[in-house]
């Protein structure tokens, strides 16, 4: 069984609390379809049918519930739009920019970016066409970005990171995974932004469909351009969000041994450059686990971590000597809250 749930807001992230009917998902385990990159990722949802999720702006996906069990697929997770250490991207912009009708080509540079609707010069603000935004960013290497986040964006856009194509975003908030792109020294970012007609038909005076459809029922004017602002931010420092145990198979019941659960939260999490993993409220039984740098182990109101009462759950470490519930020899960024 399948539902499709989207957000019909074009410039606004929308974040809501989804409750399926214990019909549906009773007996069955529960995927989110992405159509952005094709994949298939667990569903985070509770003992209740519920789950928390957040689309970003004309984000459309499918929820599926079935009895597949499929080993590869990865818990969902979005990319961070937050930073502890954010550096913001400022400077002189190199605008090169292409109107679509009537066919002409120029430069142009801006000191800050802006919203082309906002601007009293005309060309821009009544722009039909696609602007590439460039700019140059030096990075010292000691701690090399891995994000960008463009901020707002109208309303196409296609970015390039020192020549190499990082994508095309139409919908979503516009962030993208560049660590690999990056480099110590100097670096050149390219946005290429389409826009929208809209701006352009204010100008059509004489045009009966502008007319009828713009002008007579007096239509504003739309955001346009690359608005941004653009933050670059380490892995390190991102809020990656949090990680639910029970979407790698952890049960909070007091008797199934989840070490293999756990251990599987905090790979992932360490993997993705560090994060929390959360235990909802429940008493979750392990045996040996192993916490890995810039991971956080997170415990709700009502959650406990149980040791197993069978000593061949548990290990001993080799470079400390002995037997715990938790190892933690040689990380850092590390921690136990709740």
């Amino acid at each position: 069984m399948g539902n499709i749930c989207d957000n019909a807001s074009l410039h606004d992230s929308k974040e809501t609390d989804i409750s399926f009917p214990k019909d549906v998902t009773k007996g069955m385990n529960a995927w989110i379809y992405s159509p952005a990159d094709g994949k298939i990722y667990r569903m985070p949802i509770d003992k209740e049918g519920k789950v928390h999720f957040v689309f970003g702006p004309a984000e459309s996906y499918l929820f599926v519930f079935n009895k597949l069990n499929i080993k590869e697929a990865l818990p969902w997770s979005r990319m961070p739009l937050s930073a502890d250490d954010s550096i913001t991207v400022e400077g002189k912009w190199q605008l090169a920019m292409h109107q679509s009708h009537p066919d002409s080509s120029w430069t142009a540079s801006l000191d800050t970016l802006k919203d082309f609707k906002d601007m009293r010069d005309t060309t821009f603000r009544n722009f039909m066409g696609d602007v590439t935004y460039a700019i140059k960013v030096n990075l010292d290497g000691s701690s090399l970005p891995r994000y960008i986040n463009l901020g707002k964006v109208a309303d196409i856009c296609e970015l390039k990171v020192n020549g190499h194509e990082a994508g095309v975003k139409w919908f979503g908030e516009r962030v993208y995974d560049i660590g690999h792109m990056l480099r110590k020294g100097e670096n050149t970012l390219e946005i290429k932004v389409t826009t929208l007609m809209g701006n352009y038909m204010q100008t059509l005076k004489d045009n009966k469909v502008a007319q009828r459809f713009v002008l007579k029922r007096g239509q504003p004017y739309v955001p346009a351009g690359l608005i941004g602002p653009l933050c670059l931010a380490s892995a390190a420092g991102i809020s990656l969000g949090a990680e639910d145990v029970r979407s790698f198979g952890a049960v909070g019941d007091g008797t199934t041994i989840n070490t293999a659960s756990i251990q599987a939260a905090i790979d992932y999490v360490a993997s993705k450059g560090g994060g929390k993993v959360v235990f909802t409220p429940g008493d979750y039984v392990t045996g040996s686990i192993f916490l890995k740098n810039g991971v956080e182990l997170e415990l709700q109101e009502g959650a406990t971590i149980l040791g197993s009462l069978n000593p061949w759950d548990y290990v001993k470490d080799p470079s400390a000597g002995w037997t715990a519930i938790v190892f933690a020899v040689g990380q850092k960024n590390v921690g136990i809250t709740g």
